[in-house]
């Protein structure tokens, strides 16, 4: 293992625990206000917070967790593949991710996250690259508000996982697809800009060929492609189908 893969991976794991103190602290945060206005202000503000926290980390690379629940349903010509990812960073807090992709049912043989998942088994643990899904306003999308309202000590995300393994795998992001997935995301948020009408389709299309997509996109290898790819169908999924 070479040294830059080793210092990838320190990374990784320093931002899932500096995200797992992140939380920790708003926690502790939380239990020091004075009064019921008080509190509710810092709940306000804790989703700020957080979202622009979510906004500096972008993506989780090689987080790790337990996988359970995993299941399908039908609907019409369509298979809703769904199952949580969830790990406890400390007694008293867990933190689960709420997993649901689509797919036509004639394309799972050929769906990159249906064959990965169906081969795992409940209580697994897992190696997963992914992001916590989004609203159209920038906030934080949760799974089932009525049912997880404690966003703190054990928050429902919505999540998009991109990558997913019950081993660490060898491979890192490699620096020509970490370039790939910051345009990803900036592309993304001009189509978004554009949906919500703050720019036309002609802005939209200077700004993209100004971030040189098709370039960085043509020096990545195949399953990268299909990675960064993921990636932008998500992001498009988020803002489109909110």
């Amino acid at each position: 293992m070479g040294c830059d893969t080793q210092t990838n991976r320190v990374k990784e794991k320093t931002r899932q625990q500096s995200f797992n103190d992140f939380l920790s602290s708003k926690n502790e945060m939380k239990y020091r206000q004075g009064n019921d206005i008080q509190k509710k202000e810092f709940l306000k503000q804790f989703e700020v917070d957080l979202s622009n926290y979510l906004d500096s980390i972008q993506l989780f690379v090689n987080w790790i967790g337990q996988i359970k629940d995993i299941k399908t349903e039908e609907y019409g010509q369509s298979t809703l593949l769904k199952f949580e990812i969830y790990y406890e960073p400390e007694k008293y807090r867990e933190i689960t991710f709420e997993c649901s992709h689509i797919v036509k049912t004639v394309d799972l043989e050929s769906d990159y996250l249906y064959n990965k998942v169906k081969n795992m088994s409940n209580y697994s643990t897992v190696y997963v690259d992914g992001f916590i899904k989004r609203k159209m306003d920038n906030s934080v999308s949760y799974y089932s508000d009525v049912l997880f309202t404690n966003h703190i000590s054990y928050p429902h995300y919505k999540f998009n996982v991109v990558k997913i393994n019950n081993e660490l795998t060898a491979d890192t992001l490699s620096n020509n697809l970490r370039k790939a997935l910051d345009i990803d995301f900036e592309v993304m948020d001009l189509f978004k800009q554009e949906f919500q009408k703050k720019i036309n389709q002609k802005e939209r299309d200077e700004r993209v060929k100004s971030l040189q997509f098709d370039s960085i996109q043509a020096v990545l290898l195949e399953d990268e492609k299909q990675y960064s790819q993921r990636i932008r169908q998500y992001l498009l999924n988020d803002f489109m189908y909110e």
